[in-house]
């Protein structure tokens, strides 16, 4: 089998086709993603299902759920969590042959014409997801991720991870040469592309593990916003010693929050 063949590849089958009835040049459908890398984290990648999945008794992918060598299957993101949805389903062609595999006049037997995959849409925004990717571009490490939640439901309006790639590599490159050279650059890349730091990484909290512990302490009344200076220091939390960085002596909350007192929220 050879993928994305050329016209003149084409050409030649069509030309030869009484000589070699067992060549023939057929039209399958390939997934583009429009946007190359955009979204690439979300949206995942597509790929031939392998033979380890086939063989997981009870997979997702298993021979026993119907899926054969060859089939396209989601392997990442969303093309994996929601593959039974956008996956369709395969057509066939029953035909009769001579002693050479040359289909006979008239020898289509049945044609089973095969069903699209159903559509799905996201609630990612494409002018807000374009923002977060150029803001994603400015990270000074090349690492990092950005994600933009719409806090009254929790619909998921952007999701970028940097280092990015470009999912077209698996779906329209995978069997090239320059295809399965960049396929496994992606995979011996140290800065791991292919990770998607939104939602697998596992990081600290940092300072944004201040604001929560502003809230808690507004709710409570520890502090109001016309009454809340605090000492900000060190604080031993039982033999570890919780140092701060910015020792503002009795800082406001506005002040604190600005100025990121660690020693104010301890």
């Amino acid at each position: 089998v050879k993928e994305l063949a050329s016209e003149r590849d084409i050409a030649w089958v069509e030309a030869h086709e009484y000589d070699y009835p067992m060549i023939r040049a057929e039209k399958a459908p390939q997934r583009l993603y429009r946007y190359g890398q955009l979204a690439a984290h979300a949206l995942g990648y597509v790929g031939e299902v392998s033979p380890e999945e086939l063989k997981k008794p009870n997979g997702p992918f298993s021979k026993e759920k119907g899926y054969k060598l060859g089939d396209v299957i989601g392997k990442f993101g969303i093309e994996r969590t929601y593959n039974d949805i956008l996956m369709g389903k395969d057509g066939e062609r029953h035909v009769l042959v001579d002693s050479r595999g040359r289909i006979q006049p008239k020898g289509e037997i049945e044609v089973i014409d095969p069903v699209p995959g159903r559509n799905l849409y996201t609630t990612l925004d494409l002018d807000i997801q374009k923002a977060a990717e150029a803001q994603a571009d400015t990270m000074p490490a090349g690492r990092g991720a950005v994600a933009v939640m719409d806090p009254n439901n929790g619909e998921i309006l952007a999701m970028v991870s940097r280092p990015a790639f470009d999912p077209n590599i698996f779906s329209q490159r995978a069997k090239t040469p320059e295809g399965k050279e960049e396929i496994r650059e992606l995979y011996e890349d140290p800065d791991k592309p292919l990770y998607n730091r939104a939602i697998q990484g596992m990081f600290p909290p940092g300072s944004t593990w201040k604001l929560l512990t502003t809230v808690a302490a507004l709710n409570e009344g520890t502090i109001t916003p016309e009454n809340s200076r605090i000492q900000d220091g060190g604080i031993m939390l039982g033999n570890y010693p919780m140092t701060s960085l910015s020792h503002l002596g009795q800082p406001t909350i506005h002040e604190a929050i600005v100025h990121s007192a660690d020693g104010y929220f301890y």
